[in-house]
């Protein structure tokens, strides 16, 4: 359950934790790419660049999908596929989905709930959302309530929504 030290804990943690990141540039500081500089020699072949960026790409990618992962972690932490979509408050539609298709990519909401679902460690829950395509950042207030979240280990997804309320943040809901 959330109390008041609770939610004064988060503001702390975000207060501690937050970083604007980057100085942007103005609008009229961007400089147009120039048009002619494949003729120059600068830019290299579409093909070779192609061929060199497949070959990256293959050297690179790990086998191991979102729906791999998740599956693997579901076992791990012995829950059973209802036990997992019901405590991530995620449609067992949407779940048939993930696990039906491996490449298919929730929205980071939806990981992050299905994450809380598992009771992740922060490292576990950094490596499912990079399996997904997402990081957690320290210069987004609702990412931070999830990090403070996952140092409480507070993992009830309705506790969650709570202290996101709380930092005025969106609640994790249904994709």
């Amino acid at each position: 359950m959330i109390n008041d030290a609770m939610v004064e804990g988060l503001k702390a943690y975000i207060k501690e934790h937050y970083v604007l990141r980057g100085d942007y540039p103005l609008a009229n500081d961007f400089k147009p790419y120039p048009i002619d500089t494949h003729k120059q020699g600068i830019m290299p072949s579409l093909d070779k660049l192609s061929g060199e960026m497949g070959g990256y790409i293959k050297k690179r990618r790990s086998l191991q999908t979102f729906a791999v992962l998740l599956d693997k972690l579901r076992e791990e932490k012995g829950l059973t596929p209802a036990q997992l979509y019901e405590g991530a408050w995620v449609d067992r539609r949407l779940y048939s989905k993930i696990m039906g298709n491996r490449y298919y990519h929730p929205v980071k909401n939806t990981v992050i709930a299905l994450g809380l679902s598992l009771k992740l460690s922060m490292p576990e829950m950094e490596d499912l959302l990079g399996s997904a395509g997402f990081v957690l950042n320290n210069s987004s207030i609702s990412d931070l309530a999830i990090m403070f979240c996952l140092d409480n280990q507070i993992f009830d997804i309705y506790d969650v929504n709570v202290l996101l309320l709380e930092a005025d943040q969106k609640v994790l809901c249904r994709e």
